[in-house]
Parts: C-alpha cells; structure tokens; sequence
C-alpha cells in the first residue's frame, strides 16, 4: 500500500528555491550538494523533493506535483502573504472550482515547477485515482 508520495522537481539554485519554499510554511528537512545538489522540504505531512539541474529554463519547465489539502483557503490566504503575483514566474493563483469537483489553486515557483493545491467541494464525491 502506498501511503505518500512527494513531487521530484527541478531547480537552477538549491539554496534560492529551498529560501523561497521557506517563505511558503515549508521546513528543509535534508539538504546537500555532493554528489549532487537535491533536499527534502516537508510541510505537514507533505513533502516536496528537489534536485540541481543545470540549464534549467524556468519558462519550458514541465515539472510539477499535485498536493490534496484541509483548508484551502487558509492555506492560499497563508501563502499569499508571500508577496508573490497572479502572473509570471513565480506566481500564486487564485482558489476556483474545477469541472472535476475540486477546489484549487497552483503555485508556480521561480524554476516554472507547478503545484496545485487541491480540496474536494462540499457534497461533491472526490474523484480518486
């Protein structure tokens, strides 16, 4: 049985993105640059891997994780308090309702990865895997 599972993701600058996922609540758990960059970000029961890629461009990244949530909004309106846009990279979305009964918003950090944060709509059967 399968109990978690944590998005492996690309990044230009180990210590840049692993500063900017502090910023959004996240703690480092694990980091180190030999043999090769890559750390371990946890937050709640949540985490997020990433490793060194150089050449990296941001605007072709393809990378990305799907995280299920409680409370998406406290969690949105946390994370905002970041600073970061509606457009660009990096950026923050607004929450909206999916076709597929879903609450939602994503976070695209500095290296074009995206997450989307999700919580299944009141009275809305969630549709698993």
């Amino acid at each position: 049985m399968i109990h978690a599972s944590a998005p492996l993701l690309p990044c230009l600058d180990l210590e840049e993105t692993i500063a900017f996922y502090v910023r959004l609540g996240f703690t480092e758990t694990h980091s180190g640059h030999s043999p090769d960059p890559y750390a371990i970000l946890k937050r709640d029961s949540a985490e997020i891997h990433l490793f060194g890629m150089a050449g990296l461009e941001p605007s072709q990244c393809y990378a990305g994780g799907y995280l299920r949530v409680d409370g998406i909004d406290a969690l949105r309106q946390e994370m905002s308090r970041s600073g970061l846009p509606l457009h660009g990279t990096p950026r923050l979305s607004t929450v909206m309702a999916t076709p597929w009964g879903m609450r939602e918003f994503h976070l695209v950090d500095l290296n074009g990865n995206l997450l989307r944060f999700g919580e299944p709509l009141p009275g809305k059967e969630q549709i698993t895997a």
